[in-house]
């Protein structure tokens, strides 16, 4: 008895789902879906190449080569340099900098860099971080810490 009642009650739902189907329209669902499609999406701007490979020098890339960059980099403040992204392998990071006149530069830890020979200290996934020593208003050294951040906004 059992057995006949599950039967008749999945063939009454059978044909109730069945004539559902026959009742409504799925207009309203054509017409979202149209109107989705019609909607104008502004394009994805692609991302920038940056033409770096680990190990091999190359003509085409924007980092400058190790032999100018005492005497570039000694020329602007350190906090004029702008972070633009950092460069990570097993053993070490390095920093990639921007200069005022757009030339990016690699550092590494223990550099000095700028006009007050500020020294890497340290380098982090999203900062370089800078000790500096300047002269105060009574002629003695202070050090003071100058954080370079990266900006998505100057990212290479």
């Amino acid at each position: 008895m059992k057995k006949v009642v599950r039967i008749l009650v999945l063939m009454l739902i059978s044909v109730y789902l069945c004539g559902c189907g026959e009742e409504r329209s799925s207009q309203d669902l054509h017409d979202y879906i149209s109107a989705v499609q019609d909607k104008s999406i502004d394009p994805i701007k692609p991302l920038p190449k940056f033409l770096f490979e680990f190990g091999k020098p190359n003509k085409k890339s924007n980092i400058n080569k190790s032999y100018h960059k005492k005497e570039t980099l000694a020329v602007y403040s350190a906090s004029s340099l702008i972070l633009v992204g950092i460069i990570m392998s097993e053993k070490q990071k390095w920093g990639l900098v921007m200069t005022p006149d757009n030339s990016v530069f690699k550092l590494q830890v223990g550099e000095k860099v700028g006009q007050e020979k500020a020294v890497v200290v340290e380098i982090t996934n999203s900062k370089v971080v800078l000790i500096a020593q300047v002269a105060n208003e009574k002629n003695t050294k202070t050090k003071k810490k100058i954080n370079l951040f990266i900006n998505p906004v100057n990212a290479i």
